[in-house]
């Protein structure tokens, strides 16, 4: 590269200043970490036939939607396609990125598409078929309290990260959480300052028969 090209320090004047990045190798561990425990197998999941059935649509269509998607993450390439509803609304794109997630054994499962592409809705519908399936609730986590109240707003359970890790400390240190009891809480009868999911448990104050009381963090 000529020397006209070049600021003072050497570097040439297409590469803004001190544009490089440092990370630790902490942190490169970190990531080595989550992406080994993503890939990990055993995660509760729906069988094949009851994911496929619950939305309203075949096995068989979500597999070809699935097929026809190509290489690449399954659940974000088969949200990419078009075509006729599913029996729950979803199109049958976004219908088989559900059914992919839905019947994954994979501890993790990422959906990446573009602003207003149906993320949220999609994400959604694949919470209320997990509950119908009986699979449970489900909790939504984000990195934002915006993005938790549009999660909200579609009818999931959702909380900002910093928001549901601090409740589960401050239960963790208020309660005893029992294998064969439910958790008591020692709030002395003020419900006000239990967890509201030991409130809605109906044991904020009450004695558990055979129980040690929890003491203060």
């Amino acid at each position: 590269m000529p020397d006209c090209l070049r600021g003072g320090s050497g570097e040439s004047l297409y590469v803004n200043h001190e544009a490089a990045r440092y990370t630790t190798g902490a942190q490169l561990d970190l990531q080595a970490r989550l992406l080994a425990d993503s890939a990990e197998t055993g995660a509760p999941r729906l069988d094949p036939a009851t994911a496929a059935q619950l939305p309203g649509a075949t096995q068989a269509r979500l597999e070809a939607q699935l097929a026809q998607a190509g290489d690449g993450d399954p659940a974000t390439n088969a949200a990419q396609g078009t075509g006729p509803p599913t029996g729950c609304g979803l199109r049958p794109d976004r219908a088989a990125a559900a059914f992919w997630i839905l019947t994954s054994a994979r501890s993790a499962e990422v959906l990446a598409r573009p602003a207003g592409s149906g993320k949220t809705t999609t994400v959604a519908e694949m919470a209320r078929l997990w509950r119908q399936a009986g699979g449970g609730e489900v909790i939504g986590l984000t990195s934002s309290q915006t993005a938790a109240n549009i999660l909200a707003g579609a009818g999931i359970i959702a909380h900002n990260t910093a928001r549901f890790l601090g409740h589960t400390k401050t239960a963790a240190k208020r309660c005893s959480v029992q294998t064969t009891q439910a958790p008591r809480c020692e709030c002395r009868g003020r419900r006000s300052s239990c967890p509201s999911w030991i409130r809605a448990s109906g044991r904020s104050g009450q004695p558990q028969p055979g129980g040690t009381p929890a003491r203060p963090g």
